[in-house]
């Protein structure tokens, strides 16, 4: 193959296929460059389950602590922020808890206030005050992750009665964005 560094067909690419906690049954492709070192891992699930979603009502500090497992595919909202990150071509699987991605969406924001200014400096200044409330378990919020391959999930090992999921339905489905790659073993 191709590098897309140094235009050399020195480009090998390994695939392995291995069960993942969480995920399932997983493709890991590795490519490298024998000539320049180029260097790309990605990891694919290639088991499709049933298209769900799950909803996590954050009330106590406790809760921040839960998992969030998301697949290539999978649409994270918390509505009372106004977020919601879908997946898109670059669409990576991850592991977090609700912190975590509290974190993460405070590192964007904060990345855009130095390219903001007036009324929308403002309100995302007052965005972030809202955040640091949530991780302080000081706002109650809820967040949700649906995906169409049901790869994603969110688990909260000390109080999983706290964790709502269901089967998405048909419309819910047509919503939602993928990632490029859906793997189907038919």
């Amino acid at each position: 193959m191709t590098c897309p560094v140094c235009g050399k067909k020195t480009l090998r690419t390994i695939l392995e296929e291995k069960e993942l906690p969480y995920f399932g049954k997983c493709l890991i492709v590795t490519s490298i460059c024998d000539n320049c070192g180029y260097k790309f891992n990605d990891v694919f699930t290639i088991e499709v389950k049933e298209p769900k979603g799950y909803w996590l009502k954050v009330q106590e500090e406790e809760d921040l602590f839960a998992k969030i497992i998301r697949g290539s595919n999978g649409t994270i909202e918390i509505k009372e922020i106004g977020v919601k990150i879908e997946p898109g071509p670059n669409s990576r699987s991850f592991i977090k808890n609700v912190e975590g991605m509290l974190n993460e969406i405070e590192d964007v924001l904060k990345g855009q206030l130095k390219v903001l200014s007036g009324k929308r400096k403002l309100n995302v200044e007052k965005l972030l005050k809202k955040i640091k409330k949530m991780k302080d378990a000081e706002i109650k919020f809820t967040i949700s992750i649906k995906d169409p391959t049901g790869v994603s999930k969110i688990i909260h090992e000390s109080k999983p009665e706290r964790v709502f999921s269901r089967r998405l339905r048909k419309n819910e489905i047509k919503n939602l964005k993928t990632s490029v790659f859906i793997f189907d073993k038919k």
